[in-house]
């Protein structure tokens, strides 16, 4: 495992310890399907104990990745708030319980990445693949995952979302894939061009969430019962054509 290093700094997988494993089983979605999970997300152990336990020194806000490279770090209950992360690479790294609202991730690479509770409030996810990844009850509200991706088909993955909130979040254009969202939370969140024709399960909530033409939703989703808000074309400024 990784090691805390002294003055707050985070340890990385530059050489300061071994990066964490990937092993997982496979645990059932609501339509069971299999998403490869373990109970933590990465393997067979729950590692929220150790989390909490982590002294607050290692808990610092604005990471400072002085050049190395996070791939495989742990950042398990981490305070990585305001974190500029574009383009890093975040294979094999642990984010579970991390703290990393309002940090930038754009361009960033998600392979095999856990972000199961993570907190990534009003973060910046443009354009990001986030395929086959463990978010299950992670928080994404007031985030910005414009034109993302979620789960690639093409390549069998299938993302784990269940519980996880996306309320106000700017989802536009979001390719959601074979997600699955069950009891997700997604009230106010913006779905003009999302596609979520593919997702399995049901989401707790949707209530004011706009849509348009081109969002594509499964025959589970209806909006009006939802009280989602459809956007005519031609309506700025987010408001509603009444439909």
């Amino acid at each position: 495992m990784n090691q805390r290093a002294a003055g707050g700094r985070i340890g990385l997988a530059d050489g300061t310890g071994a990066p964490a494993g990937n092993a997982s089983d496979a645990s059932s979605d609501a339509n069971g399907g299999d998403v490869a999970t373990g109970p933590d997300g990465r393997g067979n152990t729950d590692r929220r104990s150790t989390a909490a336990s982590q002294p607050r020194s290692a808990r610092r806000s604005d990471l400072d990745l002085g050049g190395r490279d996070p791939a495989g770090g742990d950042f398990r209950g981490g305070d990585m708030t305001n974190a500029d992360l574009r383009g890093a690479n975040l294979k094999d790294a642990d984010f579970s319980d991390a703290n990393l609202s309002g940090a930038n991730l754009e361009d960033a690479v998600f392979d095999a990445t856990n972000l199961r509770r993570v907190k990534l409030r009003g973060a910046s996810l443009v354009g990001v693949e986030i395929d086959g990844i463990n978010m299950a009850s992670a928080d994404f509200s007031g985030a910005d995952l414009r034109a993302a991706r979620l789960s690639c088909d093409e390549c069998g993955l299938r993302s784990d979302a269940r519980g996880a909130n996306f309320a106000g979040a700017d989802l536009r254009g979001l390719e959601f894939g074979r997600t699955v969202v069950h009891k997700a939370v997604l009230d106010g969140a913006d779905l003009r061009g999302a596609n979520m024709a593919l997702v399995h399960g049901t989401p707790r909530s949707m209530r004011g969430a706009l849509y348009d033409m081109s969002t594509r939703f499964p025959p589970s989703i209806r909006p009006e019962l939802q009280r989602m808000k459809f956007v005519d074309a031609d309506t700025t400024n987010g408001g509603s054509a009444g439909r």
